[in-house]
């Protein structure tokens, strides 16, 4: 079991830019509580932002306690572990296999591309002492899909960023006004946003 105490060292290493919001709240999350070591890259080159956190790993002197990989972290599970006796805690937050092979359709499951990226998500995860994910029925995905323990997954909902997204007065609106905030993936159920708004389309009020 990992446990954090309150003088607890992080070090924290993401694959994407720290800036994307599931790393950033994460992130802002972890220095409210614990005292973090940030490794991140902001490049825009996948490869070179990766290599980038990995030199600097290789070169921190700092010391933590525990090692948490934020997102995209999947190929830095391939070597985080191994060069660190500390616990790990991997954000998986999205199955490659899935989205490259069933939301995106780029592979089919069966194809290397395919079997790679389910041995990707399957690695990385086996490799970590906790696995966090964003709901429950992604934990069970993973658990039935790679055939996982289901003691190694926490659910970390998303969250949103409290110092853009907190109560405030507004002006009144003559109309109800829906904000949507997303892109057109089908992982975001683009597909109900679309028919929530065609049943919505004659409302005067809306």
């Amino acid at each position: 079991m990992v446990r954090a105490e309150a003088d607890t060292s992080v070090l924290f290493v993401c694959g994407r830019e720290p800036e994307y919001i599931r790393n950033r709240v994460i992130l802002k999350a972890l220095q409210r509580e614990f005292e973090v070591v940030e490794i991140t890259s902001s490049l825009s080159n996948f490869i070179l932002r990766n290599l980038s956190v990995l030199v600097k790993f290789v070169l921190n002197r700092r010391k933590y306690d525990l090692v948490f990989v934020g997102f995209y972290g999947h190929p830095l599970m391939l070597w985080v572990p191994l060069l660190t006796r500390k616990p790990v805690l991997f954000d998986a937050y999205l199955s490659t296999y899935d989205t490259l092979c069933f939301d995106r359709q780029w592979f089919s499951p069966s194809s290397l591309a395919g079997r790679l990226a389910y041995w990707l998500d399957k690695h990385a995860c086996a490799a970590a002492d906790r696995v966090t994910l964003d709901t429950y029925a992604h934990v069970r995905y993973f658990i039935s899909t790679f055939e996982l323990p289901p003691e190694k997954f926490v659910v970390v909902y998303i969250g949103c960023d409290d110092e853009i997204f907190y109560p405030r007065q507004v002006a009144e609106h003559e109309k109800f006004v829906v904000f949507y905030y997303g892109s057109f993936l089908p992982l975001q159920g683009v597909d109900h946003v679309i028919r929530a708004a065609k049943l919505l389309e004659e409302d005067p009020q809306i």
